[in-house]
């Protein structure tokens, strides 16, 4: 989170418009003009003068706030749009993460599942060889040792694959070590808000200060203050500039303020009615996935102690290859839908977090 370039990039956006509402609210500067003049009469005789002219733009009365308004809506759109890359980079990290964690747990299932089918196997050719069971039994037994053994080395793979594509989201670009055994903690409501929420609520804000700005037809005077002196005389004059709004109004400009607020607000409104009923799902999930959890975690137990009584009964020949194996896939098949119901858990308290606001700050 702290090295990242994707999101140092983005963090560079929020200085770009601090910098853009500098822009926004600076005063126009003054002009000055100079000017030597030579006056040469028939007489051959010659005089000079001088003219200085300085003018300023000047903003009208309420134009300063309009912009001041308008410098702190950009500010605090960069900022809410920073966060909420940064809040969608936080759970696609801890997405990865979760994905890892369950490819690294299926990688050693499989390599669990390997080693019960070579016991299995060595059972077997064992048998073989004191004649106790036919040789189909023991090709049997060895096939399934062989595609466990091609299982083991797809998750090992899969592991493999999770692992750098964690590193290469995380802007990583070298192999660091990770634990395997963190959980992301569900965190408690406590005010804050969704982050896409927040960033429709800013661009709503910075369209309402556009319209605000773009009411005034005229933004700006000039003011001229001029000095003249010719040979025989001295000349001041102070003019004031004043554009005619005849033409170009920002009617259209206005409007299109109005639409872009009207727009957001929609939308804001959109993402408030489904945030609700995302989150109340999400509550609905967890609790039948706990449930789910308790019971696969029990009928491990179970299952474990069948699979050794299974292999005892066929080491002793009170049961067939076929009722062994189906006792081990079954054991095999309710390991992987906890590993596969955990992750699922953990992606459920991600979620929640982010639409919660966690991941704001």
């Amino acid at each position: 989170m702290h090295n990242s370039p994707y999101l140092k990039g983005n963090a560079l956006r929020v200085d770009v418009a601090k910098q853009q509402a500098a822009i926004a609210t600076r005063y126009k500067n003054p002009t000055l003009e100079l000017e030597y003049s030579r006056f040469d009469a028939n007489d051959g005789n010659s005089k000079s003068g001088e003219r200085a002219s300085l003018s300023q733009p000047v903003r009208l009365w309420g134009v300063g706030d309009a912009r001041k308004s308008l410098a702190e809506g950009l500010q605090k759109t960069a900022q809410s749009s920073y966060t909420l890359t940064k809040a969608l980079f936080s759970k696609k990290l801890l997405m990865l993460y979760v994905n890892y964690k369950r490819d690294l747990n299926l990688a050693g299932l499989a390599k669990e599942a390997n080693d019960i089918a070579k016991h299995i196997y060595d059972i077997s050719l064992e048998r073989y060889k004191n004649g106790t069971i036919a040789k189909t039994d023991m090709i049997q037994s060895k096939l399934d040792y062989k595609i466990a053994l091609a299982k083991e080395k797809r998750m090992e793979l899969a592991k493999t694959q999770s692992y750098y594509d964690l590193l290469s989201f995380a802007g990583f670009t070298q192999e660091i070590e990770l634990q395997d055994d963190y959980t992301e903690p569900l965190a408690e409501k406590a005010g804050k808000h969704n982050p896409l929420l927040n960033f429709y609520n800013s661009k709503t804000a910075l369209a309402l200060s556009k319209e605000r700005l773009y009411s005034n037809k005229i933004e700006w005077v000039g003011v001229y203050a001029e000095y003249e002196g010719e040979p025989n005389d001295d000349i001041y004059r102070v003019r004031l500039s004043i554009p005619l709004a005849l033409f170009n109004t920002r009617k259209e400009e206005r409007t299109k303020a109005m639409l872009e607020a009207k727009s957001t607000k929609l939308l804001a409104e959109n993402t408030r009615i489904s945030l609700d009923i995302r989150l109340y799902a999400l509550k609905k999930q967890r609790i039948i996935e706990q449930n789910l959890i308790k019971q696969l975690l029990e009928g491990l137990k179970e299952g474990e102690e069948l699979l050794e009584l299974f292999e005892e009964g066929y080491r002793i020949a009170n049961i067939n290859i076929v009722q062994l194996q189906q006792v081990k896939a079954a054991l095999i098949k309710t390991k992987v839908s906890l590993i596969e119901t955990k992750a699922k858990y953990e992606r459920n308290i991600i979620e929640t977090n982010y639409l919660q606001g966690k991941y704001n700050d």
